[in-house]
């Protein structure tokens, strides 16, 4: 006795766009070629003029975004202020892009990281820095990108700090050095000026500074 065949299941999706990142990644893998992403203006690009933190007159270039009120970062608007920011690194003939990623593994933290050529994890020593420092090392690592370890507020718990350099050094992660808690540094927010330049002899100046002499050497030399 032959059976019919079983009617085919017809699988119902739904978009949210309350948690839709922008990525693109469902239009990519959708077999059937249903979705597509639509341009939306979600916030402006903006270039401006700072000052360099060491002090003095020198200025440079800094690439920033300002979103609409309730719009969320995304992988593509990181990747177009890289853009930005390459481009005028290429007509100025810049040796450095500096790029101030967002915390997390989500898609603006992978579109921060790929294809640098130096990644600076800053960790707190928290339950939850641990966390997060173990988690966007994996994301450095499958991306190929070189990570280097930092390690914000050290003296606020120096059992959890410990724990950190354990870590790098067992996963052979280069530890950058430690910049300890110093008010000096909200002092400086307040003025609204580096920490380095605010008050150079600071404990956290010092650090900073320091960290800074050896992300300079990796960038060099390549060790």
């Amino acid at each position: 006795m032959r059976s019919e065949p079983e009617e085919s299941k017809v699988c119902e999706y739904e978009i949210q766009e309350i948690f839709c990142e922008g990525c693109g990644v469902c239009v990519f893998v959708c077999p059937a070629d249903a979705l597509s992403v639509a341009e939306k203006d979600s916030g402006e690009i903006f270039v401006s003029d700072v000052r360099c933190g060491g002090g003095g007159a020198k200025t440079v270039k800094m690439v920033h975004a300002s979103l609409k009120a309730g719009e969320e970062a995304s992988g593509k608007l990181v990747s177009e202020v890289r853009r930005r920011a390459s481009e005028i690194a290429l007509a100025e003939k810049s040796e450095i892009v500096l790029i101030d990623g967002p915390p997390g593994v989500g898609c603006p933290v992978i579109a921060s990281l790929t294809g640098v050529d130096l990644a600076v994890l800053v960790a707190e020593p928290t339950k939850s820095g641990v966390h997060d420092l173990k988690r966007v090392l994996a994301v450095a690592r499958h991306f190929g990108v070189n990570a280097v370890v930092c390690v914000n507020k050290s003296d606020l718990n120096a059992e959890l700090t410990a724990e950190i350099e354990r870590f790098c050094a067992e996963e052979g992660v280069k530890m950058l050095g430690c910049i300890p808690y110093d008010e000096t540094v909200l002092e400086a927010v307040s003025a609204c000026e580096p920490v380095v330049s605010f008050r150079s002899e600071s404990e956290a100046s010092v650090a900073i500074k320091a960290v800074w002499e050896k992300i300079e050497h990796i960038l060099q030399t390549g060790a």
